[in-house]
């Protein structure tokens, strides 16, 4: 197994590159081979680990939110206004042996409001780990799982240590931005006897996530916690443009970020760290799924980029300091004449302070998205969030709660058509306190 790097995901958070794998059943393909692998291996070494792990949570929360038909589904916040109740189920399962290993994460919930999204995989890998030396490595890694760019969410089952709601880089990326392919990754770790350092850097090429970029485009930024499954369909807001406008011929009950390859054309997503000690990580990466911006069957194959830089400081035993930003755009159709051009960014500061069993956070994030096609041009978005929350844990036990108040400041600049009526974009709040138990 990996030696796990301060700041740096373990193999439960890997990357993938496919080259020689298209279609629909990709994911099945993968499973079944990966199974079958390790039934020999486990049969012909002693060494083998299995580890099954589990996560219940349960939420009550209240939403001061855009509801009702002038909200047309474009609220901000993950429901609408009211008062909820959610509850989630996530399990996984790590064979390992030797250098191979083998990782899937489902879930359960209650939050999903799409198609298929009550229950699903979120990921599913192997990966093979080739030991250079005692400090050179090399990982191998085929299947969907997270990109290694999130400092926020360094939890198990990628949640985060620090809220109850990501920040909107990553509830974009939790919604929209899971690559199938497979990767190759280089770790470097330094002497023992030295001070600590580790870099690293990783290449993947990926198919099956070429809707990227529909939630962010015609919603626009958003702030939750919902973890799209493979095949989950997110429904699409009720805005002129897909409804009765020029991109009506798309699917009626929404997109699915994760299913078949749409264009069969490759993308590329190149990542690294730098950790000067071990007090200190650094991550930037880019990602380009690339897209040909056309229909197939009933959605845009979208062409998005993203490029990524983030950084974490443990300040003392007490303060930990972390922020991440993000740029890139989306485009779709003939932007020149009729499409989508937009152009986006965002970035979250967070600070967290610890005592014995209780962690206090603040999260201050700004966010954009400009719309540069001359028609429609409506995909506009600006607006800002605080965060503040806490996390009280057991002392050695496996329950923990969060309680956390979270403000959207609109700054009254989303600018979208509805089908019907008009729309008004306004201030949006949270209050929520979750419980959870991990097993």
């Amino acid at each position: 197994m990996p030696v796990t790097i301060p700041g740096i995901e373990s193999a439960n958070a890997a990357n993938g590159h496919p080259m020689f794998l298209r279609g629909k059943s990709l994911i099945t393909t993968l499973t079944t081979s990966s199974a079958i692998l390790l039934f020999f291996i486990t049969g012909a070494n002693a060494e083998s680990e299995h580890e099954l792990n589990g996560k219940a949570t349960a939420l009550v929360s209240y939403n001061d939110a855009i509801s009702g038909a002038s909200g047309a589904g474009l609220s901000r916040l993950v429901d609408e206004d009211n008062l909820g109740l959610a509850a989630k189920l996530q399990l996984s399962y790590e064979y390992s042996n030797d250098n191979l290993g083998f990782f899937s994460h489902m879930q359960l919930t209650t939050e999903a409001n799409g198609r298929r999204g009550d229950v699903g995989m979120v990921q599913m890998y192997g990966y093979y780990h080739y030991e250079i030396d005692e400090h050179d490595s090399l990982m191998f890694s085929a299947g969907q799982f997270f990109m290694p760019t999130s400092m926020e969410n360094s939890e198990n089952f990628w949640d985060s240590p620090y809220s109850n709601n990501f920040s909107a880089l990553n509830s974009w990326i939790a919604q929209e931005i899971r690559p199938v392919g497979l990767e190759i990754r280089y770790d470097h770790i330094s002497d023992e006897d030295q001070p600590f350092s580790a870099f690293g850097f990783g290449a993947m090429s990926f198919i099956n996530n070429d809707s990227m970029g529909t939630q962010l485009t015609w919603r626009g930024w958003s702030i939750g916690r919902h973890k799209t499954a493979y095949g989950e369909v997110l429904p699409l807001p009720s805005i002129h443009q897909i409804e009765a406008g020029y991109f009506a011929h798309q699917r009626d009950d929404g997109g699915k970020p994760f299913d078949r390859d749409l264009d069969h054309q490759y993308g590329y997503l190149f990542h690294s760290y730098w950790s000067p000690s071990e007090a200190l990580t650094l991550k930037l990466s880019y990602l380009d799924n690339g897209g040909d911006s056309k229909l197939h069957h009933g959605e845009y194959a979208w062409t998005t980029t993203a490029a990524i830089a983030g950084v974490l400081w443990q300040v003392d035993e007490h303060w930990t300091l972390l922020a991440e930003t993000m740029w890139g755009y989306s485009a779709m159709g003939n932007p020149p004449v009729v499409g989508v051009d937009t152009h986006y960014d965002t970035t979250y500061l967070l600070a967290n302070y610890q005592h014995q069993q209780w962690d206090y956070s603040l999260r201050l994030e700004w966010f954009a998205a400009t719309d540069q096609a001359v028609k429609p041009a409506e995909s506009n978005d600006k607006g800002r969030a605080l965060t503040l929350s806490t996390r009280w844990r057991a002392f050695g036990k496996p329950w923990s709660v969060i309680g956390e108040w979270l403000m959207i400041d609109a700054q009254d600049n989303r600018d979208r058509r509805l089908a019907n009526g008009t729309f008004d974009d306004k201030n949006e709040s949270h209050l929520s306190v979750s419980l959870n138990y991990e097993f």
